[in-house]
């Protein structure tokens, strides 16, 4: 579990690097900030791997958001269980899927009224640090990319579903990065193993 700390702590180092070298790189050649900030006409910046546009997101689906859901980055996957405990809150797991055990849970919300996405504070079990998640819908249309699918995977419809983490420490540096519903029940069987993880 620490190793997994470890490796999300590394990876947010690294994809804030990589921003700051791609920033400057922009703005010392053609002044073209947006292309690194993914500013599209009438919307906000982007981050991550994608320019996500950033103020164009849609109203957050609570009723297709429960279950278990995947984000792949730089090779690594992390799962999420999403459970709804009321109208507007959340409560998110993390989890790591080999071992079949939680690694950190918080409560997440729409903070208010004119606000669309979801924020969540993440705290890993292991070491009590706290990571920042904000939940995204967008439309396929605004999207930069299509919709992640993945075999059978249960995926709400004409959504492309964003994850924003940041360390709380150091939120500049954040990663953005595409999530994909694998199942919409509260619970994951764990591979080859006799045990189940419920949200």
């Amino acid at each position: 579990m620490v190793r997994t700390y470890k490796l999300l702590q590394m990876l947010l180092l690294l994809a804030g690097i990589t921003m700051s070298i791609s920033s400057r790189a922009n703005l010392s050649g053609n002044q073209k900030a947006y292309q690194y900030q993914g500013v599209k006409p009438g919307g906000g910046g982007g981050g991550g791997d994608f320019p996500w546009p950033w103020g164009l997101e849609v109203a957050f689906p609570w009723n297709d958001i429960q279950g278990v859901w995947k984000a792949e980055y730089k090779g690594k996957v992390y799962y999420f269980g999403f459970r709804r405990v009321e109208e507007r809150r959340l409560f998110i797991t993390q989890f790591d899927a080999g071992q079949c055990s939680t690694l950190g849970s918080g409560p997440g919300l729409i903070r208010n009224s004119s606000q669309k996405y979801v924020v969540a504070q993440i705290t890993l079990q292991e070491t009590g640090e706290v990571y920042r998640v904000a939940i995204y819908a967008f439309a396929e249309a605004d999207s930069p990319a299509p919709p992640v699918t993945n075999g059978d995977v249960i995926n709400i419809p004409e959504h492309v579903m964003v994850a924003r983490i940041n360390n709380i420490k150091c939120p500049e540096r954040d990663i953005a990065v595409q999530m994909v519903r694998i199942s919409d029940r509260l619970e994951f069987k764990c591979v080859g193993q006799d045990k189940r993880l419920k949200f």
